[in-house]
């Protein structure tokens, strides 16, 4: 019993040393381990960060104890208080905003004797409820946290026990380091591990790390997928795994409007500071004007008489302390609070959720919703974002000629005698596949071309294989002996066999048929495949590479057909049928294309890290040795698999990319022999015709290349490719909704730029196809290979449309200022830019971005076809840097993490690319075509209520403020206040807070349907109308304007009467309640019962507390207590006729006004709110109108302008100057001018 364990303690401390097994046996065999003692020779430190793990057995007790002991346990904690820390933690964090230390400030400075202006206690209430209020909420937000992880510390997994000697059941938070755990397929790993044991035969297992950095797809590593059980060894646990260190929790970001409500806090800062100047000055002057009456220069206890500069000094600082709400203290944490509220009413809206995915909209930013309401730019992915990433297999150009998917798999279902032979074929099929190039054999060539197409399909991927509860199995290379076919004249006579007609599919283009003697069926070369009767490759077996973790459930396909019995080849023993397959892959493209292939019965039936196996129906199973994977990436653009080939024994390279690089790579093969190099270039001649055939379609495409002999120094050596061997075409469906979604985007005044991968045609007929580029644009298209060469195309599409848009005054002024918005969505010059990847490298330099803005200015829409993620980035941060624009960046992939983290706003979309995008962004949606909603509806009102509820706490509390200040100038600025101090600290804090509260969360300037039917309403919000620096003083001047008739009013009233000052300041408090709250009601677009419920409730609070404090306060505040004073004006008429006259004069002028602006010059926002109270089929009747009338507009200003042009006189001035720019088959007008009507710039 001995020796083993000391064998295994050997082995334990070999691998914790880092030693491999050879310096081990160089040093110390086991034998002479055992004579040592078991002590190896000292093995010198690693450099870097490590640690020794011991494990948790008792063998390596003292060792365990020593190492393992000091670690933390698994108990993860993402709380950031605890029951000890939350009360001094919280106030730390919260005395960090700028404001509450202010008001903090204020609390201390009113403690000091000679400026104090209220009770010591009273002044602290505005501030203990402020922030008690917010650590509510952290505290909410923390206990949510607290239960998450209560749940996740209480999973269970198996822990083995040393005292029971088995496996057992274990918290999570009860792992240590050290434990042995054993894992089962699709198990979340609990800590960091080590693999000890697989049941896989190669000792290795898959995982997927969505929960560390968003990727599904399955890693060759170590939750596990692919394999019965695992054994793995804890080193890390808690807070020290890789999951808790990589979370750093969401970034930060302020809003526009944030920003603008902070500036014009600033301004009441400089307001507070004059009117307090001004308190102290007048304070001053008055002492100085009665310096020797001793009854208003009260001298102090000692006798000393302060002088008038020092009292107006001290005034300076009580004039802060009583008119502190000036600063609103209560402003921020209403605006957290509506902000929560409106979130939830995002997240609760039914029309985002998606059924298939179980998902809705998720709010990850709760702190710039109301961005969504001003976005101007919108810079969006292609694949699986505005299309589904749902990849079919569509076509594919091998050796020149063109196959469509979709007749094969109508050709494929019957068999018929062949019509003609092929030319006959000699040499074994090693000899062939070495050299499948031989010129004798053009027919034979293209079947070999097609056997090569196809393997590289299915091997030049990191798919991997599995079957549903079987383990993998260890792939046995199979001998050449064991093939079922060992000669091109056994293919040949398959062919003979099938049907094979001399005319190809037709043209992609042109629809004509080629000339004869070209191969024509797909089936007439792929059908050597299978002996027996094969099943139409339909959509879905293509369309089932849409899930990258699907499973395919196709049943067995017959194969009983009597004449081709000899062609049939049994699976190896062990190895799955293919109907039960599962792939999971990296990409819906790479499912796809296996799919693809298995769909011709080139079946990918097993993947280890060594080897890949292929299986032909009619060539058996092939095993290829795996010699390296060099991944797919955005600087490479292409995938490349290096195999030894079963047959050959050569080293082959399969690669698919971008035609862009493989065609690159192709030309600077140097030829070898003259016929090959002839019938390469002949290839790649119609293959690209084919591609660009496929690119008008909208369909993606990759090149097939491969090379032959390869020698080993690949990794110094350059590749360059040999063998042309074809395109495939894969269709990206658009998702449901785009067209419309971009259409309504475009109409809102929104300019929307397509960044993608993709090639140029491809990404031109998806934004023809999603309505991003409408018929009648005018298209540019930069494509360059300079920077000269950029530069001066650009300068020529410039004067081109300055020419046509020159009289456009709006237009004109963008080439002098690029700070100015877009130009308008009304106008009719419409133009659409297409620039490339390599271009775009060059407009992006600093030298031509000034240039390349001016004319994306101009342009409705912007396509960016080879974009990389790195150009993707640095178009959103130029945009936005250089125009000061609103963008939004929207992108579902990890090469869109870069850009959605640089937008203002970034959306991420969860699909079938994991959920890196979702992880980086703001908000997430699952399909695109809920954007539309998010940004014209929840956007829109996010924007308008915030907008108007921060407006209007700053219009309350000035004017409630300036009741005190008016009151200065009858009381000698003495600091008094005419009001209870408790009255005056609840009248913003408890009795007018509420409404505007419900006013943020609840105001419908325009009901959903409305906005989504009139998306131009959305431009109210790009313009920032509902907040600008005008609207802001405005709101001050009215709330002055206000305040003056709500003091005057009852001080002429009461003047020459015998009241006290809390009498006086009575009516005062009262009216100005009514006016405040009534002034809501006024701005308020729609009430609702929840709206009148709390104004309502707020002046019931109002007078219950009144009534209360009037019937309890008799020597609370000496010598004059308001004692029984409400219940004494509510039997006073006087008193009623006061708070109704001075309400209706003060509320009277901003009443006219919107009376006026309703009826006279109603905004857009009015003239759509009245559509929400017509009947359905008024409605629609108005909608007709209002469309019809902004065409008409329009037309009627473009007649009158083209009138003036040839008269020679100037337009009318009331009439804006509108040129078009519209193709020829459009142009209603200008049918003849083919200057205006030319279709686009010659680029040549």
């Amino acid at each position: 019993m001995t020796e083993p364990l000391r064998w295994a303690r050997y082995h334990w401390r070999r691998l914790v040393g880092g030693t491999t097994r050879d310096e081990d046996d160089r040093r110390c065999n086991y034998s002479s381990l055992l004579a040592c003692g078991g002590k190896p020779a000292h093995t010198p430190r690693l450099p870097g960060k490590h640690r020794i793990v011991v494990p948790h057995l008792w063998p390596f007790k003292d060792e365990y104890e020593k190492f393992s002991g000091t670690y933390v346990n698994n108990r993860i904690r993402t709380t950031k208080y605890t029951l000890l820390n939350f009360v001094p933690r919280n106030l730390f964090e919260q005395f960090h905003r700028a404001a509450n230390l202010y008001f903090l400030f204020l609390v201390v400075l009113n403690w000091v004797p000679l400026v104090e202006a209220f009770q010591k206690e009273i002044t602290m209430l505005p501030l203990v409820v402020v922030l008690a209020i917010i650590a509510v909420k952290d505290g909410l937000e923390d206990y949510r946290k607290y239960k998450i992880d209560k749940q996740i510390n209480n999973l269970v997994t198996k822990v083995y026990s040393r005292k029971e000697k088995k496996y057992i059941d274990r918290c999570w938070k009860d792992v240590m380091v050290g434990d042995f755990i054993r894992l089962s397929c699709n198990e979340v790993i609990p800590a960091d591990m080590v693999l000890l044991f697989s049941t896989d035969p190669d000792g290795i297992c898959h995982i997927e790390t969505s929960g560390l950095d968003g990727e599904s797809n399955l890693k060759q590593r170590q939750v596990v997928r692919g394999h019965a059980e695992q054994v793995n060894n804890v080193f890390s646990v808690g807070h020290e795994t890789k999951a808790m260190l990589n979370n750093s929790g969401p970034r930060y970001k302020r809003s526009k409007l944030e920003r603008r409500a902070n500036t014009d806090v600033l301004w009441c800062v400089l307001l507070l500071v004059i009117m307090c100047l001004t308190g102290a000055l007048g304070h001053g002057i008055w002492l100085s004007r009665y310096e020797n009456i001793l009854f208003f220069n009260i001298p102090e206890p000692d006798g000393h008489i302060v002088s008038p500069v020092l009292a107006g000094f001290y005034m300076f600082w009580t004039m802060i302390i009583l008119l502190q709400v000036l600063i609103p203290i209560s402003l921020y944490v209403s605006i957290e609070i509506v902000k929560l509220g409106q979130i939830y009413f995002i997240q609760s809206d039914v029309d985002f959720y998606n059924e298939k995915m179980d998902s809705t909209v998720q709010c990850r930013s709760l702190n710039i919703a109301e961005d969504l309401g001003q976005i101007q730019y919108l810079f969006s992915d292609k694949t699986g974002t505005l299309t589904e990433n749902k990849m079919v297999f569509r076509r594919c150009s091998v050796a020149g000629f063109d196959y469509c998917h979709e007749e094969n798999a109508r050709r494929l279902e019957s068999y018929q005698e062949a019509a003609s032979e092929e030319e006959d074929c000699t040499g074994t099929l090693g000899g062939a596949l070495g050299d499948v190039a031989s010129p004798g054999a053009p027919g034979c060539r293209t079947t070999l071309y097609i056997i090569d197409f196809f393997i590289a399909l299915a091997i030049c991927n990191t798919v991997v294989v599995s079957a549903p509860n079987q383990p993998r199995q260890k792939i046995r290379r199979p001998s050449l002996s064991g093939m079922p076919i060992r000669s091109l004249e056994e293919i040949k006579n398959l062919f003979q066999r099938l049907s094979v007609r001399r005319s190809s599919s037709p043209s992609l283009a042109s629809g004509k048929e080629p000339p004869s003697g070209v191969p024509s069926a797909f089936v007439s070369r792929l059908s050597l495949f299978s002996r027996g009767k094969l099943t139409s490759p339909v959509e879905e077996e293509g369309s089932q590479g849409a899930s990258s973790s699907a499973c395919c459930t196709e049943t067995e396909r017959s194969s009983s057909d009597a004449g081709l019995a000899n062609g049939g080849v049994e699976a190896p023993a062990g190895q799955p049928p293919a109907s039960s397959l599962c792939y999971e892959a990296e990409s819906p493209d790479e499912a796809a294309l296996v799919y693809a292939a298995r769909a011709y019965r080139c079946t990918l039936q097993a993947r280890t890290p060594e080897q890949v196996m292929v299986d032909f129906a009619a060539l058996g199973p092939l095993t290829f040795q795996l010699l390296h994977i060099l991944p797919f990436d955005s600087v490479r653009k292409r995938m490349s698999v290096v195999v030894r080939h079963p047959l050959s024994n050569q080293v082959v390279v399969y690669t698919k990319g971008a035609d862009s690089v493989i065609m690159e790579l192709l030309s600077a093969a140097s030829p070898d022999e003259g016929s090959l190099e002839k019938q390469q270039l002949l290839i790649r001649e119609k293959t690209q015709k084919h591609l660009d055939d496929y690119a008008k379609r909208g369909l993606r495409t990759l090149c097939v290349a491969k090379k032959v002999s390869w020698l080993f120094g690949f990794l110094q050596t350059p590749l360059h490719l040999r063998y042309f061997l074809g395109a495939t075409g894969i269709e990206d469906r658009l998702q449901e909704g785009v067209p419309e979604s971009i259409e309504a985007l475009h109409k809102a005044g929104i300019k929307i730029w397509m960044l993608t991968g993709d090639k140029q045609e491809t990404a031109i007929n998806i934004a023809y196809a999603c309505k991003l580029l409408e018929p009648e644009d005018k298209l540019f298209i930069l494509n360059t290979q300079s920077k000269d060469a950029c530069e001066m195309l650009m300068s020529t599409i410039l004067k081109e449309l300055q020419k046509k848009g020159q009289a456009c005054p709006e237009q004109a002024s963008l080439s002098v200022d690029l700070l100015q918005p877009p130009i308008s969505q009304d106008s009719e010059l419409r133009a659409g830019l297409v620039i490339t990847g390599k271009t775009l490298e060059f407009a992006l330099q600093e030298s031509l971005q000034r240039q390349f803005l001016e004319l994306t200015s101009w342009c409705q829409a912007v396509v960016c076809c080879r974009a990389t993620p790195l150009q993707k980035s640095e178009v959103v941060k130029l945009v936005r840097g250089h125009l000061r624009v609103m963008t939004l960046a929207i992108g579902d992939g990890a090469n869109d993490v870069s850009m959605i983290q640089v937008a203002d706003i970034g959306i991420g979309v969860s699909g079938q690319e994991g959920m890196q995008a979702v992880m980086a962004s703001d908000f997430a949606v699952s399909q695109f075509r809920h954007l539309g909603k998010l940004l014209l509806v929840h956007g829109h009102w996010c924007y308008t209520r915030l907008s108007n509820m921060i407006l209007y706490f700053f219009y309350k509390n000035v004017a409630y403020v300036n009741l005190l200040f008016w009151y200065q100038f009858f009381c000698g600025f003495s600091g008094t206040s005419m009001t209870d101090y408790w009255v005056l600290i609840f009248f913003n804090l408890l009795f007018t807070s509420a409404p505007p509260v419900i006013y943020g969360v609840l105001e419908k300037d325009v009901s959903a349907e409305t906005l989504m039917q009139l998306p131009e309403l959305y431009q109210s919000g790009q313009k920032s109308e509902a907040y600008l620096p005008l609207t802001f003083w405005i709101t001050l001047l009215d709330a002055f304007y206000q305040s003056l008739v709500c003091f005057f009013v009852p001080y002429f009233t009461y003047q020459g009467s015998d009241i006290d000052i809390f009498t006086f300041g009575n009516p005062l408090n009262t009216a100005a309640l009514f006016i405040i709250l009534l002034h809501l009601v006024i701005e308020s677009k729609s009430l609702t019962w929840i709206h009148m419920l709390v104004i309502v409730s707020s002046i019931l609070a109002y007078f219950f507390f009144a009534l209360a404090f009037g019937a309890m306060c008799v020597t609370c505040n000496p010598p004059s207590n308001p004692y029984w004073i409400m219940q004494e004006h509510m039997l006073d008429p006087v008193f009623y006729l006061v708070c109704a006259l001075t309400t209706c004069i003060a509320l009277l002028p901003r009443f006219v006004y919107r009376v006026l602006q309703g009826s006279l010059f109603p905004s857009p926002i009015l003239r759509a709110k009245h559509f929400d109270r017509l009947t359905p089929e008024e409605r629609t009747e108005a909608l007709k109108k209002w469309k019809g009338a902004g065409k008409m507009d329009r037309v009627t200003s473009k007649l009158a302008e083209q009138a003036a042009d040839k008269s020679g006189r100037t337009p009318m001035s009331g009439l804006p100057a509108v040129f078009a720019m519209k193709a020829a088959t459009s142009c209603a007008v200008e049918r003849g001018n083919v200057s205006v009507c030319e279709t686009a710039l010659d680029l040549a």
